[in-house]
């Protein structure tokens, strides 16, 4: 077969792919299935747009071929000058920047968005360490905006649009070094600009875009430091920066060490080795790493629960294993949903072989970051189920694009199919893009789609349906919050068993409250409520050891429940595990520093390990309280007294007054502190 011919018939493989992807899509739109959520993106979108994307999806390839007989590359695909490019640029930043605007999600059920919003537009808002830097940028932008749900709202669509913007000048800025023709920096740019994960860019409310775009910044910079273009080490800050915005960007890491180690005297080193020296070197640092894997999964419920099991455990819910077909399916349903483009991947590869090889260190690279990426989101436990927390998994998608592009279209080409490839691979992720855009913007299709997601994952989303409650409790329409309400209830029995059981233990029968909570296990085994209120139980029985066994459960399933947290550090005080009790009681001041009895319980672990300062500023914390009580207002008054603070005395027992404490008692300090 002629290079011609060859060259014709990929071309024809690539159209007969885009018309299979567009027949797919069309099928699952009216055909929904577990098995295939991310072909169903055009199942929650009106018959109108519907059509209109079908009818454009089938035009498309005709246009691309016409384009590509028509036109000759060669001449076609000359720089623009210095001017047209600042000028198209500034166009296309300006273009994107309103595109996420207009387009931007008037509902936020995928992901923990309507919990986050609510949470943020708490006064005192709890962080998670795991994605400090951009929840810091989130609240200190609501603090600029205000208070309440709609500063927090603004907060998240500002830094989604501005994360967007950033990753698509970065992107297009980045062209301009990789790639020498107008066609290839705009085929590269549309292709990277089209993906999955853009959905994150339109006024999504998660913590995600900062980590997607820092992602994307890293992966370029270091593609430009791979190829020579510039110094490599500037592949460091845009790595510190992923990780601050989310502790995932760690897989990120040994990409970074290859690239940094390549063509040094270190790598050199490695080389000249023996077949089994190298073997021993990756050996032992991967053996220590399973060993310490193996020992957090085996002792910490939270890290055990963060990772999708090889095997079914008795947590397992649905048999959802590591090599499950639920699983493996929702993985593919994922890639899908991220880089669409990826169907094209063999014609790609068909195609390139006509082309000059390219730079082994940047395929190394970004196959190395991909790997990781793609790896982490393979690996880790979809808590809400994988179609409503595709988010957290988003980052992955691109490296696995920015190597299918920079593969695809990097080299000298002349008069090609590979340009008419590309233009497919764009328009398959517009056509997976675009409807799930839509989607949001509408808030009856967007209930619909999460209506959906629930049903398939039911025991993952037993708290959803409060969300929807929620939802139309704050848009007055109180005879469909009833409704829902009702289907809550009967969606989940397990709801009622876990209201009886408390009530049991509030009447204190506290065995026949345990042996409820045992029968919302079987029903539910993540259900994490259940959990704890078997250790609340055995607490009031003083069945310590048994009570701390099920609240690291409950624990490890939700780490962020204050409750919970004060209960285990009591029951850990109880046995006399005074360190561990503290930083129990901590972690549920962290969430909510308003807890009173946690407050309680770290002044009485001070004062038994005879810390006296530490003591005494628990204290203070507690008399800050609301509903501080009286009995530690007397005592910090006291001891101001006792280090000659008469002003701050006075403060205190002043407000301890006001909830009735006796004044006799303040005229009897006063023949000691005649200040007072």
């Amino acid at each position: 077969m002629s290079v011609t011919s060859d060259k014709r018939s990929v071309l024809i493989f690539s159209i007969a792919i885009y018309y299979a992807v567009l027949t797919g899509l069309f099928a699952a739109g009216f055909m929904v299935s577990r098995y295939c959520w991310g072909l169903s993106c055009y199942a929650y979108v009106n018959g109108t747009v519907r059509m209109v994307m079908f009818v454009t999806g089938a035009i498309l390839p005709l246009g691309i071929i016409w384009w590509n007989r028509t036109t000759n590359h060669q001449n076609s695909t000359s720089g623009w000058s210095f001017h047209s490019t600042i000028l198209l640029s500034a166009v296309g930043i300006t273009s994107a920047a309103t595109i996420f605007w207009l387009l931007r999600a008037n509902a936020y059920f995928l992901g923990d968005g309507y919990t986050l919003l609510s949470t943020l537009a708490l006064d005192s808002p709890f962080i998670k360490y795991r994605e400090i830097g951009e929840s810091m940028a989130h609240l200190w932008l609501k603090h600029a905006f205000g208070s309440g749900e709609q500063a927090a709202l603004l907060s998240f669509q500002i830094i989604s649009i501005a994360a967007g913007v950033i990753f698509v000048t970065v992107v297009l800025l980045t062209s301009f070094k990789l790639f020498k023709t107008s066609l290839q920096r705009i085929l590269f740019f549309l292709g990277m600009s089209s993906g999955g994960y853009m959905l994150l860019f339109f006024g999504y409310v998660e913590n995600y875009s900062l980590f997607v775009t820092a992602t994307a910044v890293y992966g370029l910079v270091g593609l430009l430091g791979a190829t020579g273009r510039i110094n490599r080490w500037w592949v460091v800050l845009p790595l510190i920066i992923a990780i601050i915005m989310h502790i995932l960007a760690v897989v990120l890491i040994p990409s970074a060490l290859y690239l940094l180690l390549q063509s040094t005297k270190v790598s050199r080193a490695i080389s000249r080795m023996s077949t089994l020296r190298r073997i021993t070197l990756f050996a032992i640092p991967a053996a220590i790493a399973a060993v310490i894997f193996l020992y957090l999964y085996n002792t910490m419920y939270f890290f055990k629960f963060t990772f999708v099991p090889l095997i079914a455990h008795r947590f397992t819910v649905h048999g959802y294993t590591l090599f499950s077909l639920t699983h493996i399916t929702d993985y593919g349903n994922l890639m899908f949903v991220l880089v669409p483009a990826l169907m094209l991947f063999l014609p790609a590869w068909w195609i390139r072989k006509y082309l000059k090889p390219l730079s082994g260190s940047a395929l190394f690279f970004l196959g190395i970051m991909a790997l990781g990426g793609t790896s982490a989101s393979f690996l880790l436990d979809p808590k809400l189920g994988m179609p409503r927390d595709w988010d957290l998994f988003s980052f992955a998608g691109v490296p696995v694009a920015l190597l299918f592009f920079y593969f695809l279209l990097s080299g000298k080409m002349k008069r090609t199919a590979i340009y008419a490839i590309a233009a497919l691979a764009v328009a398959i992720n517009l056509m997976v893009l675009v409807p799930r855009i839509v989607t949001q913007t509408n808030q009856y299709q967007a209930v619909e789609q999460f209506r959906q997601y629930i049903y398939w994952d039911r025991l993952r989303n037993i708290n959803a349906l409060g969300l929807l409650l929620d939802y139309y409790q704050k848009a007055g329409d109180s005879a469909q919050a009833d409704e829902e309400y009702k289907n809550w209830q009967k969606s989940f029995p397990e709801l009622q068993i876990n209201r009886d059981g408390f009530k049991l233990i509030v009447s204190g029968q506290y065995r026949a409250a345990i042996e409820h909570y045992r029968h919302v296990i079987k029903l539910n085994p993540i259900f994490p409520a259940a959990y704890a209120n078997i250790g609340r139980a055995m607490l009031e029985l003083k069945q310590y050891d048994s009570a701390i066994a099920y609240l690291e459960i409950a624990r490890g399933m939700n780490p962020y429940t204050p409750r919970v947290a004060y209960d285990y550090g009591f029951a850990l005080f109880s046995l006399g595990h005074y360190d561990r009790a503290e930083k129990a009681l901590l972690g549920a001041l962290s969430v909510d520093s308003t807890i009173k009895r946690a407050l309680l319980g770290l002044m009485e672990i001070s004062k038994r390990q005879g810390k006296r300062d530490q003591y005494f500023y628990y204290l203070a914390k507690t008399v800050a309280l609301r509903d501080a009580p009286i009995a530690p207002l007397k005592e910090l008054g006291v001891y101001y007294l006792s280090k000659g603070n008469y002003i701050r005395a006075r403060e205190i027992f002043s407000e301890a007054l006001k909830k009735g404490l006796d004044s006799t008692y303040i005229d009897s300090l006063r023949g000691r502190f005649p200040q007072l």
